[in-house]
């Protein structure tokens, strides 16, 4: 009797943690004065267009977006629903992509390159952005990392910016976001990969710019640990200079395995500071497109495990062989 008492009381915990599990996946955390940052992945199983559904969910007042690929038909969907309920909806997307139908208003950007930021804002508090577009492929197969914050300074600039970077707190991170196009912003991250004292690791979908292919290889030479991961596509391709020049300097570089993209755009300095956004690490980036770059400094032991883990995934997840 008694050991099938303990068997219920298992298989109850059992059902009863499952079910926890369940509920958090399908309510996923959003940023809040309590918690004002939360970082998301689809390799620490972040559901990104989860997220984005229950952000569109819960806005009481409005949603900004700037976006340079938007067309999920179910975010679609959702968002129409809430304009149509009275959420004022504003969209800024690429001028390559088709305008959306009121009552959405739809404004294409027109610029020398692309528009190629990922931003949304909820109710001018809530900030969301990365290297995710809003497409289907990009939000269930590609590989990406976004962040939120609760932050509405940040959202109020992002908006209405009156310079090209913002410096801002969160907690105990000191942050810059910068935008793009702006060559103050690839001087400043330079200068970031040539005060590195003990590691940088690259995720990286394309990286092409010279500048900052001589700044890892200096970093390298001055016993720096460098690694590198990089798409396969674009290894065989726009990055491909740039993998001949990583490997010439005895660079650690592997590349992506699988169908999906491996669309990451950030780096993980000294295991202190991350550097993420929409921005490849390209000329264009820097001279022509509408990107956004994020740098968090002084990150906590929690998010250092955090990018210790996705750091030790991608790499081992990736090939030193194309």
């Amino acid at each position: 009797m008694a050991k099938r008492s303990k068997f219920l009381a298992a298989l109850i915990f059992l059902a009863a943690f499952y079910t926890f599990l369940i509920k958090a996946a399908l309510n996923p955390s959003l940023p809040s004065p309590q918690n004002p940052i939360v970082f998301y992945s689809n390799q620490e199983r972040d559901d990104f267009r989860l997220v984005l559904k229950k952000i569109f969910s819960d806005a009481q007042r409005s949603i900004h977006i700037t976006m340079y690929a938007f067309t999920d038909e179910e975010l679609l969907k959702k968002l129409y629903r809430r304009a149509q309920e009275g959420l004022s909806v504003t969209v800024w997307h690429d001028k390559s992509n088709a305008p959306l139908s009121l009552p959405i208003v739809s404004t294409p950007i027109k610029t020398k390159g692309l528009m190629h930021r990922k931003i949304v804002i909820a109710d001018d508090s809530q900030v969301f952005l990365g290297s995710a577009n809003m497409t289907t492929s990009s939000l269930v197969l590609h590989d990406n990392l976004s962040i939120g914050f609760y932050h509405p300074p940040l959202a109020d600039f992002l908006k209405s910016p009156n310079s090209s970077y913002l410096d801002f707190r969160v907690d105990q991170l000191h942050c810059r976001v910068w935008l793009l196009p702006d060559i103050q912003a690839l001087d400043y991250l330079t200068q970031q990969l040539a005060q590195a004292k003990s590691s940088i690791f690259v995720a990286m979908f394309t990286l092409t710019h010279p500048q900052l292919l001589e700044a890892l290889a200096k970093a390298h030479q001055r016993g720096v640990e460098v690694k590198v991961a990089i798409d396969h596509y674009a290894a065989r391709g726009a990055s491909r200079k740039a993998v001949e020049f990583l490997k010439s300097h005895q660079i650690s570089i592997v590349f992506s395995q699988g169908l999906q993209l491996l669309h990451h755009k950030w780096a993980y300095i000294d295991r202190s500071q991350l550097i993420l956004g929409s921005t490849n690490w390209t000329k264009a980036a820097f001279t022509k497109n509408q990107d956004c770059l994020l740098f968090l400094h002084h990150l906590s032991a929690k998010q250092q495990k955090l990018f210790d883990r996705l750091s030790h995934s991608i790499y081992l997840e990736s090939n030193d062989a194309l």
